[in-house]
């Protein structure tokens, strides 16, 4: 008897766990988007290909292509989502943040990993502050008055005042002002 072997050579991709999406942030940006979203997690293998965005009901919004920036975090920027955005009444009150929540998945090859969620707003207009001056060493408490502030950007610390170079903590009063 006679065994005849052939050797057949395949690229393989050995993954010794499935990603997993842990965390994303920042937490919250504009609806245009532009966000540079920093995702983390863990199992990540091989250059990821696209982040990939949907709302709650898995309807796609968008995707943009993401890199890897370390073994444990991936960076994608968040696409425009105006073009999805749907109010639920007719009465679109401008004075009020909208904010749409969407889920983030990573896609590599034919593995997608579900993570987390990134909130969209309509951004925020600054109308005056009040005062509009005030002494060089600092330390004048100015109202903002502005449209759509956003209690959930507040809550994460994320509002702040910038005065040429020096940005400071932002305290949300209403959805029309706030304190710096």
């Amino acid at each position: 008897w006679m065994h005849a072997t052939q050797l057949f050579e395949a690229p393989f991709l050995y993954r010794s766990t499935e990603p997993t999406i842990i965390g994303v942030n920042p937490l919250i940006g504009p609806r245009l988007g532009g966000t540079n979203l920093v995702i983390n997690g863990k199992g990540f293998v091989g250059q990821p290909s696209t982040c990939i965005f949907s709302s709650v009901d898995q309807a796609y919004v968008g995707r943009s292509s993401a890199s890897m920036l370390s073994t444990t975090e991936i960076g994608c920027t968040t696409p425009n989502m105006n073009a999805y955005v749907e109010y639920r009444d007719d009465t679109f009150d401008t004075q009020i943040s909208k904010e749409t929540t969407y889920v983030i998945q990573i896609a590599t090859g034919d593995v997608i990993a579900s993570g987390p969620t990134f909130v969209a707003t309509e951004p925020m207009q600054i109308i005056r502050p009040i005062p509009q001056n005030g002494p060089n060493v600092g330390g004048t408490l100015v109202v903002v008055h502005a449209k759509r502030v956003s209690v959930r950007a507040s809550e994460l610390g994320y509002l702040r005042c910038r005065f040429n170079l020096t940005a400071v903590s932002a305290s949300y009063m209403n959805q029309s002002a706030l304190h710096c």
